[in-house]
C-alpha cells in the first residue's frame, strides 16, 4: 500500500513538474514573440532621436532597468527597459544621451541604443562615439 501511494505521488510529481515546465516553455515563447512584435512596430516606420538616461537601477529578475526620456515632435516622453546585459557599465548610464529608435507614427514604440547588440537587434550599425562602453563591458568581464 505504501509502495502505490510512494509511485503514485511521484507520478503525480512527474505531471506537476511537465505542465509546469510546459507552462514555462509557453510563457517563454510569448514574451519572446511579443518583444519580435514591439521590434517590428518600430521597424514599420522608425526614426533615431537623442535619448537621456534619468536613472539606471539593479531590479530582482529584471536586471538592469535603464529609466530613459527623449523629445519628439515638441513632446517629451519618458518610457524604461532592461536586461541584464547592463549590470556592468549601470553606474555610468545616468545623465548620459544615446540614441532612441522611435516609430514615426506611434513614439510610445520607441527602444533607447546602448548596447552593441542593442543596435544589432534593429539591424544597426554601432556608433564609434560609444566604443568607451564596450571597453568597460570587455574589461568587466575581468573582474
Amino acid at each position: 500500500m505504501k509502495k502505490e501511494k510512494l509511485n503514485s505521488i511521484i507520478n503525480n510529481k512527474a505531471f506537476v513538474i511537465g505542465v509546469m515546465g510546459l507552462l514555462f516553455g509557453v510563457i517563454y515563447y510569448l514574451g519572446i514573440q511579443e518583444s519580435n512584435q514591439y521590434r517590428s512596430d518600430i521597424l514599420k516606420n522608425p526614426t533615431i532621436v537623442n535619448g537621456a538616461v534619468i536613472e539606471a537601477k539593479s531590479k530582482q529578475k529584471l536586471g538592469v532597468v535603464v529609466k530613459y526620456k527623449f523629445e519628439f515632435n515638441y513632446s517629451v516622453y519618458y518610457d524604461e527597459t532592461s536586461s541584464s546585459g547592463y549590470a556592468s557599465v549601470k553606474h555610468l548610464l545616468a545623465n548620459r544621451t544615446f540614441p532612441v529608435i522611435v516609430n514615426v507614427d506611434n513614439p510610445e514604440k520607441n527602444k533607447i541604443l546602448i548596447l552593441p547588440e542593442d543596435f544589432k537587434n534593429y539591424d544597426l550599425a554601432f556608433p564609434d562615439s560609444l566604443s568607451w562602453l564596450t571597453e568597460v563591458v570587455e574589461s568587466s568581464k575581468w573582474d
